[in-house]
């Protein structure tokens, strides 16, 4: 899961996102802002900017004075600075803009947090999206951005939503956080296990003392060392789903420095893109780490087999009842 309060993600991304990254680290912004928790949004973290696309960084001022006096002292020497106070939505804002190496960078400051500001919840609502909906999708967006049409507005239109697109887009966030598990939560994956097991028949219903069966307890016994790995679904303080990858000689085993994946999602969440959230999340977090490739084991009635093609995952072994499916992390 992109950790989008630290640009070193931009490092390893397409080469407008490394570009936006040299930049950025010539210019010590986000150093020079540490105080005032800068995190970069727009279009360019979430892949869907153009090549005039500008540098927007979003910053928690509480002086709104003493704020301006830094970005006047850093950035003033700089190409178009200026620097103006305004009304965003009912809220009070500075900000500073100024040119660099022919690249327009902003920055927004407000009295809220920068996690809680719309311009941040607007990028994490839009990549969402872009996750769900797929590359066509994204296609349109930026080619309604190259006619001139705004972020928001060409994510409205293409949504059907009407009325001010700003405020529409901001309904669709679902509360849902993608976070990493707590130790205190490690027992959740009891759960979580035995609602990953595949029955074909839904009027059957599996005993809850299953899960102690050696097979597959060893998917979550004494979970935490150091090669485990989870990320936890929750939505309104309630965890619904989780993924996790761990070391062990399982259903999905290939060989021993190959993690292997389970996932599950509650019975009652399923259905609304919540699976999909939870292994987009979790590929990108593992996906520069030290693992080369992960598996898993899929029954071949179950329409995850499916799914997890969509998501890179091919056909590695087969048996009468299940398929071993395996997904690369780092080009060879």
């Amino acid at each position: 899961m992109t950790d989008f309060k630290n640009i070193e993600y931009l490092k390893i991304g397409n080469k407008r996102q490394r570009n936006a990254y040299f930049a950025l680290h010539e210019l010590e912004i986000f150093d020079y802002l540490k105080k005032y928790n800068p995190i970069l949004t727009g279009t360019i973290p979430i892949d869907i900017d153009l090549p005039d696309s500008d540098l927007d960084i979003i910053c928690e001022c509480k002086d709104h004075n003493s704020y301006a006096k830094d970005l006047t002292d850093k950035f003033s020497k700089y190409l178009d600075f200026q620097i103006w106070r305004n009304t965003h939505h009912g809220v009070k804002s500075t900000i500073a803009s100024f040119s660099y190496k022919g690249r327009k960078i902003e920055i927004f400051g407000q009295n809220i947090p920068t996690y809680k500001q719309n311009s941040f919840r607007h990028m994490l609502i839009e990549r969402q999206i872009l996750q769900e909906k797929g590359t066509e999708f994204k296609n349109q967006i930026v080619e309604l951005k190259k006619q001139g049409i705004k972020t928001e507005p060409a994510f409205a239109k293409l949504l059907g939503l009407e009325g001010d697109p700003y405020f529409e887009l901001l309904k669709l966030d679902t509360d849902l956080i993608i976070r990493e598990i707590k130790a205190t939560e490690y027992p959740f994956l009891k759960e979580m296990l035995y609602q990953a097991i595949f029955v074909s028949n839904e009027e059957v219903v599996l005993p809850r003392e299953i899960i102690e069966q050696p097979d597959l307890r060893k998917y979550i016994q004494d979970f935490g060392q150091d090669s485990d790995y989870c990320l936890v679904a929750e939505q309104h303080g309630k965890l619904i789903g989780a993924i996790w990858i761990r070391l062990i000689e399982g259903y999905g085993f290939v060989d021993n420095e190959t993690p292997e994946l389970s996932m599950a999602v509650l019975k009652e969440y399923r259905g609304k893109g919540i699976g999909k959230r939870l292994l987009t999340s979790i590929l990108e977090s593992i996906k520069y780490k030290q693992f080369r490739r992960i598996s898993l084991s899929v029954d071949k009635e179950n329409f995850a087999h499916g799914f997890y093609k969509k998501h890179g995952f091919v056909d590695y072994l087969a048996s009468e009842k299940s398929i071993i499916m395996t997904r690369e992390l780092i080009e060879t």
